[in-house]
């Protein structure tokens, strides 16, 4: 019953979520996304859901591990954001993939930059302002260099650029540290099978109950019951927030065999299929919007005395690639008019 009642609230403020999504006119993208922000941003939501039967409250946690957080560490309005975007049938607030990979934009950009253009294995030591330019410190090859420039957009996590970016105004500094990220501990299964399989129609599964939060299986689009079944599957699991932090306490073997234990609960047909798996800690998994995260919006995404602007998916109002692209396209538009009398023309 606590399940339902949950459940239908969630519904309903899904639904005011989604409207606040859609654009009004004289709406900006910086205002549309101050708007999301600030939507139940003033509880947690374990505070929004209350007290629950502990089986139900084992299943809303298992969705908020998506996040990397806890009910009571992320902000209302993010998970009944993430339920909106599960939800939403009209592609309001649905988020959009490249079918090539999110890898293939920023090679699309290398490649019309020019590859002499893109420097890569560059590790930044310091982005620092002056009066008429900013410097650029990195170290490649075991030697420092730096660079010159008017401007700088710093598109790293929140943390390096914390670090990175010299005398950062108190406010930014502030708002960067606001920023609060979650670790992820993920899993990639793959398995050798010879024959249709119950798994075959399933792409995912939220599981309240195993060392992992979620299993997605990647090869459930290649099947189609009217055609001969290939071999094999490729499966992707995580733990999030408190399930990552009791993962990273374990050995990468240790890691695997907890996963493949609980892959097996679900799907006993699997056990002696398992091919492979491949294990990666991300301890800065995913930035999320604790409670009265949309106050420091603003000193995020103003940039530093028009030389240094930020960019970032922390920027934006839900951690996608669709954000992380939309914030340096952003940032770009703010460069082009602080100095719009000395940039050439450019193909769009």
């Amino acid at each position: 019953m606590s399940m339902i009642a949950a459940g239908l609230k969630i519904k309903r403020d899904s639904a005011r979520y989604t409207r606040l999504a859609q654009k009004r006119p004289g709406d900006t993208e910086a205002g549309l996304r101050q708007r999301l922000l600030s939507f139940l941003d003033d509880r947690s939501f374990a505070d929004y859901l209350g007290k629950l039967h502990p089986d139900a409250m084992d299943i809303f946690r298992a969705a908020t591990n998506r996040v990397t957080a806890e009910p009571q560490e992320v902000a209302a309005g993010t998970m009944i954001g993430l339920f909106a975007h599960v939800w939403d049938t009209n592609a309001v607030t649905l988020a959009f993939n490249l079918v090539t990979g999110p890898a293939s934009l920023p090679q699309e950009i290398a490649k019309r930059l020019g590859d002499d253009r893109v420097l890569l294995r560059a590790n930044v030591t310091e982005v620092k302002r002056f009066e008429d330019r900013v410097r650029v410190r990195y170290e490649r090859n075991g030697a420092p260099e730096e660079v010159e420039a008017r401007t700088a957009i710093v598109a790293t996590t929140a943390p390096v650029t914390r670090q990175i970016v010299a005398d950062l105004p108190a406010e930014t500094a502030q708002a960067l540290d606001t920023i609060t990220y979650g670790p992820y501990v993920v899993g990639g299964i793959v398995t050798n099978e010879k024959t249709r399989s119950p798994w075959d129609g399933i792409y995912s599964i939220l599981t309240a109950d195993k060392s992992f939060n979620m299993i997605f299986n990647h090869t459930s689009w290649r099947r189609d019951p009217a055609k001969p079944r290939e071999p094999g599957s490729t499966f992707m699991v995580y733990g999030g927030a408190d399930r990552a932090r009791r993962l990273m306490e374990k050995t990468d073997e240790q890691i695997r065999s907890t996963f493949v234990a609980d892959f097996e609960s679900l799907w006993p047909e699997a056990k002696r299929i398992v091919q492979d798996v491949i294990v990666q800690r991300w301890p800065n998994g995913n930035p999320y919007a604790t409670p009265g995260r949309s106050k420091v919006q603003t000193a995020l995404e103003r940039g530093i005395d028009g030389k240094i602007f930020l960019a970032g998916d922390y920027a934006g109002d839900w951690v996608q690639m669709e954000s992380a692209a939309m914030m340096g396209y952003e940032a770009a538009a703010k460069v082009r008019r602080t100095h719009a009398d000395s940039l050439l023309p450019t193909r769009s």
